[in-house]
């Protein structure tokens, strides 16, 4: 629990400045330096889970553990020199300029992107932490789970990176639309009849990494699109906020859901999806609030 706690925290105080200092440095290419950004979040979904599968049998838990704790210590040290802001720093008076503000939900796009990215959190937490207890429970080795992780992290990276560019090309909403539709066909097309085919396991966690992988990039730009890079801060905080709900109970609703259906995946694959599903009707709806039902609008 301890555990659980501080890196919850720690978390979210390495990830939310780290983007919104992307975010104020960008505005046109915004989508794509965003991606970019994001992309070391694969990098380590694929390095550490096949460390640790190496580590663990050679130097046990423990010592596995500290190894990974050193080496996010040298690069968070790194992170913590370069990370810089454009804008000078405010005083202490300004800060509810970048505090969170119940308010400006009454902007009802806001408002529908906020709810939309927190039932995105629910559909994306299961498949990733939820595919290496899929894959044992359906008689495959550890150290296969281990490498599915990999895989999938090894599709999200191309994602994130790619869905980056498209998104300064044909808009940030409209792609972040277009790969939660794409999660919600992979659930249920790959994820639910996979059953103990390889194949099918792999190709899912190949094309669910992918177009996943804006799910997390695009986010945080959706949202700066919304209002001006000086009040960037102040959306981006309110809406992670609301949104951290959503990540802290998405597991335990998953968990509650698996347990009841007698380890049973099928119910919660149909859970991912569906809250993809709603997520995806959401971001609709602060789309056509915004622009209206034009299909070709940039936006």
């Amino acid at each position: 629990m301890v555990y659980s706690v501080l890196n919850g925290i720690g978390g979210c105080l390495i990830v939310t400045p780290c983007i919104a200092s992307v975010g104020h440095f960008f505005l046109v290419k915004r989508g794509n330096a965003t991606g970019i950004a994001m992309t070391s979040g694969s990098i380590g979904g694929i390095i550490f889970p096949l460390m640790l599968q190496k580590l663990f049998p050679t130097v046990g838990f423990a010592w596995a553990t500290r190894i990974l704790g050193f080496i996010l210590l040298f690069i968070l040290t790194i992170a913590n020199l370069l990370v810089r802001s454009r804008l000078p720093r405010k005083p202490m008076a300004s800060l509810k300029s970048v505090s969170p503000d119940l308010t400006v939900f009454k902007d009802l796009p806001f408002a529908f992107v906020s709810l939309g990215i927190f039932l995105m959190e629910w559909g994306i937490f299961v498949p990733l932490t939820y595919i290496t207890s899929y894959t044992i429970s359906h008689g495959y080795s550890s150290a296969f789970s281990f490498q599915i992780i990999a895989i999938l992290n090894a599709g999200s990276f191309f994602g994130r990176f790619f869905a980056g560019l498209v998104a300064d090309m044909i808009g940030r909403v409209n792609t972040l639309i277009l790969s939660i539709v794409m999660c919600v066909i992979s659930c249920f097309a790959l994820w639910l009849p996979a059953g103990n085919s390889t194949a099918m396991i792999i190709t899912f966690a190949i094309i669910f990494g992918f177009v996943s992988g804006s799910n997390l990039s695009l986010s945080p730009v959706c949202v700066g699109q919304l209002c001006k890079t000086e009040h960037y801060g102040r959306y981006f905080a309110t809406c992670w906020m609301f949104v951290s709900f959503g990540t802290l109970t998405a597991l335990p609703i998953a968990g509650a859901i698996l347990t009841t259906c007698g380890g049973d995946f099928s119910s919660l694959v149909i859970f991912a999806g569906l809250s993809y599903t709603a997520a995806a009707g959401c971001l609709i709806a602060a789309r056509v609030l915004k622009v209206g039902w034009k299909i070709k609008m940039v936006y």
